[in-house]
């Protein structure tokens, strides 16, 4: 007896409204709270990586600018001195 009033009175809600709208609200919480907890064990490291690799890459994008700069330039003086 106490099992089917369980069933029928809390399960069958609880389960109707994960399954709805509702149940997106109330477990939302708990996904954000184990995608924190994913990113602090895991993600960090790998970011941390990410980071480090883009700021190396733009590094030598903007030395090679800056080469790419000189040329230019040496060039242009070449060309007014003669």
């Amino acid at each position: 007896m106490i099992r089917i009033f369980f069933v029928n009175n809390m399960l069958v809600p609880f389960s109707a409204a994960l399954a709805g709208g509702v149940g997106a609200d109330i477990v939302k919480p708990i996904f954000h709270v184990l995608d924190n907890w994913f990113y602090l064990t895991f993600g960090s490291k790998s970011d941390f990586k990410v980071s480090k690799e883009k700021l190396l890459q733009q590094n030598q994008l903007d030395i090679y600018q800056f080469e790419l700069e000189k040329v230019h330039n040496i060039g242009t003086l070449k060309k007014r001195n003669y």
